[in-house]
């Protein structure tokens, strides 16, 4: 068994982002397994990018059931399509930020890894990366939870999360569980997954979906929380990444970067991409963190 593995999920239209993840994990001297998610349809325009040291692309139909990876590709279609009408029998479509956070929450049927760290595309390595960064001393995977920059639509999140969960909210305290990256535990998942169908009695892809409001790492992190009970996580602050979350902190990014990585001595960085700034652009900059790393002893 596999004790920790990478998890993306990648669109075609993130690429190039994807590219840069796969560069840096490379380049930082990251060895641990990464697993990519794409589109069924796009696979072959994947196959051939560079960076591929221990990656494996998986299809959306092997992380999907039936009727959720028929819903995902009829989104894409249009109505003249034929394919359109057979995907249509299954539901409305689902748009791709929907989907990915059921591909995050199904990962377990992909890897037999206990611990799945999941980065977004806009999620890069600085650092060698290690298993032990994801682990309390006492084995226990790093729950991120955190009660700072927390606004009224991430609390919305918790509150619905715990709503579908039957959680009681009163008297709770407020965290925030949307982080890049997110560590889960593959046991919590597999019971996370039983909890909401057997309290919804339907499928719990579905039940996700159509529930308004509610996030996959908030649902996870009230779970493995106030369900689990933390039996199987440790609170932890995800200081391993350096987050550029709000367009107002990408002001001078060309001058601030490297100084605010070194700084914070952070393995990973993750450049949001509603601030609208690529991390392509800044290579330059990049590259002085790589080079940096390959003077860092690398050990698994």
């Amino acid at each position: 068994m596999t004790n920790i593995c990478l998890y993306t999920c990648v669109h075609i239209k993130d690429m190039d982002r994807f590219k840069l993840q796969r560069e840096s994990i490379e380049r930082s001297g990251t060895m641990i397994p990464h697993i990519a998610v794409v589109d069924h349809e796009d696979m072959p325009a994947f196959r051939d990018i560079p960076f591929q040291q221990n990656l494996r692309l998986v299809s959306t139909r092997e992380v999907l059931s039936k009727k959720t990876e028929a819903r995902r590709r009829g989104y894409r279609l249009r109505r003249r399509q034929p394919e359109w009408w057979l995907c249509r029998r299954y539901g409305k479509g689902i748009h791709g930020w929907g989907i990915q956070q059921v591909i995050k929450l199904a990962v377990n049927r992909v890897t037999d890894a206990t611990n799945i760290v999941c980065m977004d595309t806009d999620t890069i390595c600085v650092g060698p990366v290690q298993e032990s960064d994801f682990i309390g001393e006492d084995g226990r995977t790093h729950l991120y939870e955190t009660q700072t920059k927390i606004d009224v639509e991430m609390a919305g999140w918790l509150s619905s999360s715990m709503r579908l969960l039957g959680i009681k909210q009163t008297a709770q305290p407020i965290y925030c569980y949307t982080h890049s990256p997110v560590v889960l535990h593959s046991g919590i998942l597999v019971d996370l997954q039983k909890k909401i169908h057997d309290k919804h009695q339907r499928d719990w892809e579905e039940t996700f979906l159509e529930t308004r409001g509610v996030m996959e790492y908030s649902t996870y992190g009230a779970y493995a929380r106030h369900i689990d009970k933390l039996n199987r996580v440790t609170p932890a602050s995800p200081d391993i990444c350096c987050t550029y979350w709000y367009k107002d902190e990408v002001k001078d990014l060309r001058k601030t970067l490297v100084n605010r990585v070194t700084k914070e001595k952070a393995k990973m960085l993750a450049v949001q991409s509603n601030t609208g700034v690529w991390l392509n652009d800044y290579h330059d900059e990049l590259n002085q963190l790589w080079d940096r790393s390959d003077e860092s002893p690398v050990t698994c």
